[in-house]
């Protein structure tokens, strides 16, 4: 039976050994890269775990990417583009009530700007983004640093396999605690890969396909078992006819061998509880309703839990009074960045004390339903400047599925928040390319007509 563990049980001479062979990997195998701020910036976002090995902590990288950050924004010369101007609207008054919630709750407005910064960040960086002209040539070569040190992540993951065994925490040399970058990661290089080698996966790319789902393997992740079939079936369909027969076949073909190889390898999905069980989709299934709170079980009983029934119970109650304090501007929040649990009863809203929740009722919850929709608005205005209405729509359930269905860490970490605004800007500038490169080509077309 597998023994669910923490990054906590992990020993300091074990994170010495791991890190010590991440380095070697590094300088054995890291080529071609470039000492700009924007290369070193990334960098620094895949490598947050040295600075817990350091100090014990993870502040020093906080603070390390903040000024950078604000290093990449003073480049942009403050400049804001007339298309995104209803995002930074949104933005602004999101700002506006999350201290105001700080303020009504005589909570200090010291703290409010320490647990700002995960919301700043990532936006200033998407205004940098959006403010200064980085060309495609250099666009590819950033979404191949991301896809290389995604990869990097993938190979790191054998590393803590062998030295630490298989737990949610130590992603990689990313993240040290919190196991959803384990779901986000393969996601973000699959769609980066994707885009960078124009839509199409053949050949050793598929490699790459199946080896960044090392990361949640090592981190024993549920939820990529679901949702990563499902994109790359979306993926190869996209451009699929009756032409290209081999996209359907690959579609087919894939779609159920990751999710039977997904249910085989996590403990919690096959009936043995054990790393590579067998395949039981009935059972995987129960047991995801279960513990999402939405089995006949879970909702039979008094209080809901789990992130779907807390979701519903939550929902429940805001209908019931929408024009309170505690709906319109959250709850208090402690040093932590957590709900006071003083001013919060989970059993008041019908919660079991302690669920999971996802991550749409922890905004609502923290800043209010008000607050939190325009924070999901502001996100999915990240996206608004593709000009590829598929991808567009892609991210944009992603995002709706993350924070719905799933713990909200794109939104609420500003590591994957980066990594997403990253890719939307990529994928925007792709097409954005690709669009002006087809009016040329149809201008010269036109002419050799005439």
């Amino acid at each position: 039976m597998f023994v669910s563990r923490s990054f906590l049980d992990i020993s300091r001479i074990q994170y010495i050994i791991f890190y010590s062979v991440l380095t070697i990997m590094y300088l054995l195998f890291l080529r071609k890269f470039r000492k700009d701020l924007l290369s070193v910036f990334l960098f620094v976002i895949f490598n947050q775990g040295y600075f817990y090995l350091i100090g014990g902590s993870v502040s020093y990288s906080k603070i390390l990417i903040s000024l950078m950050t604000f290093a990449l924004f003073l480049e942009g010369n403050f400049k804001i583009r007339s298309q995104d101007m209803k995002t930074s609207w949104a933005f602004l008054f999101f700002s506006f009530l999350y201290f105001v919630n700080f303020y009504f709750y005589s909570v200090s407005l010291t703290l409010a700007f320490f647990q700002y910064y995960r919301y700043l960040i990532p936006f200033l960086l998407f205004l940098f983004l959006r403010a200064v002209k980085i060309d495609e040539k250099r666009w590819d070569y950033i979404a191949s640093l991301v896809i290389k040190l995604i990869a990097f992540q993938a190979l790191f993951s054998i590393v803590k396999i062998v030295v630490m065994g298989y737990l949610e925490g130590v992603i990689g040399s990313i993240a040290v605690s919190g196991g959803s970058i384990a779901v986000t990661l393969p996601l973000t290089g699959l769609i980066f890969y994707w885009i960078y080698k124009g839509e199409k996966i053949k050949g050793t790319g598929w490699f790459y396909v199946a080896f960044i789902l090392l990361i949640p393997i090592a981190s024993v992740k549920r939820a990529i078992w679901f949702i990563y079939p499902l994109v790359v079936m979306v993926l190869l369909l996209k451009n699929a006819s009756l032409k290209n027969a081999k996209a359907i076949g690959a579609a087919i073909i894939l779609t159920p061998l990751i999710f039977y190889f997904g249910l085989k390898a996590n403990p919690t999905l096959n009936p043995e509880g054990k790393m590579w069980g067998s395949f039981d989709p009935g059972y995987a299934l129960n047991y995801v309703f279960d513990y999402s709170g939405v089995s006949e079980e879970k909702l039979d009983k008094d209080l809901a839990q789990g992130r779907w029934g807390a979701s519903f119970a939550l929902f429940g109650s805001i209908v019931e009074k929408p024009f309170s304090a505690n709906s319109i501007l959250g709850f208090p929040i402690l040093k932590s960045g957590t709900l006071d649990t003083e001013e919060f009863v989970a059993e008041d809203f019908g919660l079991m004390k302690g669920t999971q929740i996802s991550g749409m009722s922890f905004l609502v919850l923290k800043h209010g339903y008000i607050a939190a929709l325009l924070l999901l608005y502001v996100f999915l205005g990240y996206g608004k400047g593709i000009r590829n209405r598929f991808v567009r729509l892609l991210l944009a359930f992603i995002i709706i599925w993350n924070v719905l269905m799933y713990s909200g860490a794109i939104i609420i970490t500003p590591t994957q928040a980066i990594l997403y605004i990253l890719l939307c800007e990529y994928a925007r500038v792709k097409y954005d390319a690709k669009v002006v490169s087809q009016k040329e080509y149809g201008w010269r077309d036109a002419r050799k007509q005439y």
